[in-house]
């Protein structure tokens, strides 16, 4: 069985001393609670660290995502719901919003900079 991964959300921080960001703070068991990662922003652009940070952040929210549009694409596909069914549109549009909201954490973005496209507007 493969190992699982710490469950989202996991929170992006900035350190005390400005030079990393924080992902999950105090998310990992141990007996001080740990980070599921640190980014450290001194030897690279903190912009590029920042962007890192989210991606990483992202990562629960990105495997729940495509796990349930692939759950909803090969229902249609191997015949368990089909497109005429109202279902079939619920479960496509949720499964849209997954993938929104996951694409926005990835990109540091809040849900409201997203127009009804999914676009940065």
């Amino acid at each position: 069985m493969a190992a699982q991964f710490t469950p989202g959300p996991w929170p992006v921080k900035r350190s005390g001393d400005g030079k990393r960001y924080i992902v999950g703070d105090g998310l990992v068991e141990g007996p001080h609670g740990y980070e599921v990662a640190e980014v450290y922003s001194d030897d690279c652009d903190p912009d590029e660290a920042k962007a890192n940070a989210h991606l990483i952040a992202s990562a629960p929210e990105l495997v729940d995502a495509c796990e349930d549009s692939l759950k909803t694409l090969t229902a249609e596909t191997i015949g368990t719901i089909h497109m005429d069914d109202p279902d079939w549109y619920l479960a496509v549009d949720r499964a849209v919003s997954k993938l929104r909201a996951a694409l926005s954490k990835a990109r540091g973005e809040t849900p409201s900079t997203l127009n009804l496209e999914g676009e940065r507007g």
